[in-house]
């Protein structure tokens, strides 16, 4: 899976799978070099993480410890990530916003009316609009360019220029 999907990201995607309790062996494949994206994956079920300019040395074996129920990250990242794990730099951001909460906020940065969300996600507009209430409150942010940046600070979009 990759972590650049339109309307739900890789990360989403896991999240909503480890809410379902869905056991499914995925491997990111990414063009992001981002530890605090190789542990968003691994927290919420990667069994991998792969770089795309590595995916023909290391796929196979990617996949091969996915269905063992191991975990493999690229070699690239596996170095750094350790240093970090090792000098206890990893340092985990409160969740506070609730997973439905960070959709809503994914799909605001993607353009979405609150119509197209509610559609999108199966709720009312007065559902979406309390969820977008919720963003700015918690966030302490209080207009759509804000809660932009924040999507983008916290990896829910990417720009195209973002390696």
């Amino acid at each position: 899976m990759d972590i650049s999907i339109p309307k739900l990201n890789g990360i989403q995607i896991l999240k909503k799978f480890q809410a379902e309790n869905r056991n499914v062996p995925v491997v990111i494949l990414s063009m992001h070099e981002d530890l605090g994206l190789v542990r968003q994956a691994l927290r919420y079920g990667a069994r991998g993480y792969l770089l795309k300019r590595s995916i023909t040395d290391e796929l196979l074996l990617a996949i091969r410890a996915a269905i063992k129920r191991e975990t493999y990250v690229s070699s690239i990242l596996s170095g750094e990530l350790f240093q970090e794990l090792m000098t206890h730099a990893a340092d985990e951001e409160d969740d506070i916003l609730s997973p439905r909460e960070i959709e809503v906020l994914h799909l605001i940065a993607e353009g979405y009316t609150n119509a197209e969300i509610g559609q999108i996600l199966n709720i009312s507009v007065k559902t979406v609009e309390k969820h977008r209430s919720n963003l700015m409150e918690k966030l302490g942010i209080h207009d759509m360019a804000g809660l932009i940046k924040e999507a983008i600070r916290r990896k829910l979009i990417f720009l195209d220029d973002q390696p």
